[in-house]
């Protein structure tokens, strides 16, 4: 099954960011590879996160190469995604760079020394925090990157299971809501120091936890100065999922199915005799 979202997703991201092919550029000895990094955020959470790439001998080879983040399933982690025939290899093979996350209190993620509250279940609050904090420290991984050429920042996406699908749109609306650079004297010559999440794909998706209103989130991803394209997956006997992604659908356009207008920008993919959720 990892195999059929994997392809699902692959699939999906061609309509909405393209990948660097850089096979199809005629570069050599290219090293496909993968690598265990520690992203710290600004509260202290040490997530564990596993990066995939493309090495080339070819300077500034991966600097129009599209990113997307996988977050884990409710009670799941990175690990879901991850082996030779899971989503981060398929989508790195297919010329991606990607980056599996733990957010806190999921998988290997760690808390601060310090922290006051050990308790390891999810509460509002924490969704709230991988909004504010762990998604920034994300990007802030992938600036450093985008400075060393090896990904294109401005070409990202993020891959959300069940109940961080909320916590992934609202994170989109604070990205793309964020103030220039102070580089120039006129707003629309400046450089933005947001608006690189271009794509998302929402599985199984929740639509509101009580501290992050998903409903307010698509109500502003719709209008056209968001230039975010959005997909739901779900099984079509996942009766939670469909439900969800019919009301996002309809949050978007006004209509359960994205009418043929909405089709370049809002996408639903359901899968026949499925009733698993996320990435199961």
């Amino acid at each position: 099954m990892k195999y059929t979202i994997a392809t699902g997703i692959c699939g999906i991201l061609s309509l909405f960011i393209a990948a660097e092919s850089a096979s199809a550029q005629g570069l050599m000895n290219e090293v496909p590879y993968e690598e265990k990094r520690e992203i710290v955020t600004e509260d202290g959470w040490k997530l564990a996160a596993t990066y995939y790439n493309i090495r080339s001998t070819e300077p500034e080879a991966g600097a129009q190469r599209s990113v997307v983040l996988l977050l884990p399933n409710d009670r799941g982690n990175r690990l879901n995604w991850e082996g030779q025939t899971g989503a981060a290899v398929k989508l790195r093979d297919n010329g991606y760079a990607v980056i599996t996350l733990d957010p806190r209190k999921y998988g290997e993620s760690q808390p601060p020394p310090n922290l006051r509250d050990p308790v390891k279940e999810l509460r509002p609050l924490d969704y709230a925090n991988i909004l504010r904090y762990d998604l920034e420290a994300v990007k802030q991984f992938l600036f450093e990157e985008h400075q060393q050429k090896n990904l294109n920042m401005a070409k990202f996406a993020i891959v959300a299971p069940e109940s961080l699908a909320p916590v992934a749109m609202g994170f989109t609306v604070r990205d793309w809501k964020k103030v220039p650079y102070q580089d120039a004297a006129t707003l629309s010559t400046r450089t933005p120091r947001g608006q690189d999440v271009k794509a998302l794909v929402l599985i199984s998706p929740e639509v509101n936890l009580p501290q992050i209103s998903g409903k307010s989130a698509l109500l502003q991803l719709r209008q056209p100065a968001f230039d975010v394209a959005i997909c739901t997956m779900t099984g079509a006997e996942d009766e939670a999922g469909m439900e969800a992604s019919d009301l996002i659908h309809t949050y978007l356009t006004g209509n359960k199915e994205p009418a043929s207008e909405d089709a370049r920008m809002f996408y639903k993919q359901v899968y026949p005799k499925f009733g698993d959720r996320g990435t199961a």
